[in-house]
């Protein structure tokens, strides 16, 4: 079954991205290059907000998109400064603040490490047949990146996976070095996360729609599985 894009490419597309971290640093660096061809091909591009309050920590530095330089910096603020180096004509500004969802923008990208964090992101979503949520989350060597705008087709991310939101106990504390946050998440998994939603994203501007709403990806073993859309719906794709 195929999903056709109702978002109009001759008009800038304003997308907001809610974290800039493992995967998030990521997924900003594929949507400076897919605004980049989308103006290529004659469009008008992206507008893209990125939203996180935190700081380059040492950690962060060579796992994540960030260098020495970067610590102690905002990571919104310092991926920003340095895309719109590297891709003139980037239309992006980093802000160091957990995301505004006010309404009126087509794409909302949640790259958040925490059940908690999403919970906060979903009850500020607006709900308008214009809008997009892709959900990327990910374990220590596994991941799924899903999107979702609420229709039968499209069911919201978290009602594909309720425990994306679900109460319970979590690890939120940050590593304090590389050794440490390689011993949680393996160091290209943020990475699959990120090709995987741009993918998503740039075959959906290209082909006008889309036959994939996600998919499921292991690293060990390697395995990228996509998750189709249905003709039949089922429980959990309800508004």
């Amino acid at each position: 079954m195929k999903h056709y894009c109702k978002i109009s490419l001759t008009e800038k597309v304003l997308v907001k991205l809610a974290g800039c971290g493992g995967t998030g640093s990521q997924v900003l660096v594929m949507l400076a290059r897919l605004d980049t061809a989308l103006r290529g091909l004659g469009g008008e591009g992206l507008k893209v907000e990125c939203y996180d309050p935190d700081t380059v920590s040492e950690a962060n530095a060579g796992r994540q998109a960030f260098y020495d330089c970067d610590i102690g910096r905002n990571k919104a603020e310092v991926l920003v400064r340095r895309l719109r180096m590297c891709f003139p004509g980037f239309d992006a500004e980093g802000i160091p603040e957990p995301i505004d969802t006010a309404p009126s923008f087509s794409f909302l990208i949640s790259c958040v490490d925490s059940r908690k964090s999403r919970r906060e992101i979903i009850a500020g979503r607006p709900v308008h047949e214009m809008l997009y949520h892709i959900d990327c989350g990910n374990g220590a060597n596994y991941g799924q990146v899903l999107m979702g705008n609420g229709t039968k087709e499209l069911p919201w991310p978290e009602k594909v996976e309720p425990e994306l939101i679900a109460d319970g106990p979590e690890d939120d504390a940050p590593s304090c070095s590389m050794a440490e946050a390689l011993e949680k998440q393996d160091l290209f998994v943020n990475d699959f996360s990120a090709r995987i939603a741009g993918t998503l994203l740039w075959n959906f501007f290209r082909r006008g729609y889309t036959e994939i709403r996600g998919a499921y990806y292991t690293l060990d073993p390697l395995s990228v599985n996509p998750l189709k859309i249905e003709t039949k719906s089922n429980k959990n794709d309800e508004n």
